[in-house]
């Protein structure tokens, strides 16, 4: 019989499911302890850009808990002294956070996506720091890259679970889009040139949001 490895993990090292606020903080806070340990490490702050859910408990507030950390730098060192920063952490600090709670993922679509060059530095250029000490800085992904990737995912989740949560996370970061607009609508076509997400949007993706925003704000979001 095959077992499950995460599941195991879970039951006999009581690992949580979900990290909230706290959790994330206190294992940012872990990782900039250890980042200074690392052989290759050259005594710069490290950035990071961060997606989904981190920002949504962190900045957005929409909801209280995520799965992971979803990250991604444009330097490969920097992946290899946060990975190992985040297994030294899982030692002691981080033992209870959910297996894999650093996840790198987000720089293979980010990579394999025309359109989506330049969304570290677009990131970085917004300012939005989550977190800072002396060897880490934590920005929230461009807004824009995060709304066309939040709209696509929760049309294509109808049937599932996740939608909830997608569809919250978008409505969230609409509205932030809309605030510093002065309240202005967003126009579909300038979407639709916001990276390898809104290229491909449809008009159903867009109703779909556009409903539950309404729903929230009372107002349509898009022209």
């Amino acid at each position: 019989m095959l077992l499950d490895m995460h599941a195991l993990k879970h039951k006999f090292f009581g690992h949580h499911e979900r990290i909230h606020s706290h959790d994330i903080i206190h294992g940012l806070k872990a990782l900039s302890k250890y980042i200074p340990q690392d052989p290759s490490y050259k005594g710069l702050q490290i950035p990071i850009v961060v997606s989904g859910g981190t920002c949504s408990v962190l900045f957005l507030k929409s909801r209280k808990s995520t799965l992971a950390i979803d990250y991604f730098t444009c330097n490969p060192d920097h992946i290899q002294i946060i990975g190992d920063a985040a297994r030294m952490a899982n030692r002691r600090e981080t033992a209870r956070h959910p297996y894999a709670w650093m996840n790198p993922d987000m720089l293979g679509f980010v990579a394999n996506n025309e359109g989506c060059e330049t969304v570290f530095d677009d990131s970085v250029r917004q300012g939005e720091v989550l977190f800072e000490s002396p060897s880490l800085v934590v920005y929230a992904a461009d807004w824009r890259f995060q709304l066309v990737g939040k709209m696509q995912r929760a049309y294509a989740d109808a049937d599932d679970e996740a939608q909830q949560d997608d569809l919250a996370d978008a409505v969230s970061i609409l509205h932030l889009l809309v605030q510093r607009r002065g309240g202005d609508s967003i126009a579909k076509e300038e979407l639709r040139r916001w990276y390898s997400y809104g290229l491909s949007m449809e008009e159903a993706e867009f109703a779909l949001v556009a409903t539950a925003y309404k729903a929230r704000h009372g107002v349509v979001p898009f022209v």
